[in-house]
């Protein structure tokens, strides 16, 4: 691959990592400001107990952070990396 392959690349993976940090905000303040509604809609519709509520979104957050992080940051600063070393 060339070097201008490699940035459209980079690009590419800035890119996603960008908007998925964008939807990962708006999700984490959607869910902050709307706990209490949704979280007791849950509640009574799915006989779900708030402390397994919290787990599950915790959890859910921390894999969100993890997919964003290790599937679009990484591959991007390492290409950004090999890209550097080829100029």
């Amino acid at each position: 691959m060339d070097t201008k392959q490699l940035t459209q690349l980079r690009n590419f993976f800035i890119k996603a990592f960008l908007i998925g940090l964008a939807a990962f905000l708006i999700l984490l303040f959607g869910t902050i400001f709307i706990w209490d509604i949704w979280s007791s809609f849950i509640q009574t519709k799915l006989n779900v107990e708030p402390a397994i509520l919290g787990e599950l979104v915790v959890n859910s957050f921390l894999l969100t952070r993890m997919i964003i992080i290790f599937l679009f940051l990484v591959p991007a600063i390492a290409l950004h990396v090999i890209i550097k070393k080829s100029k």
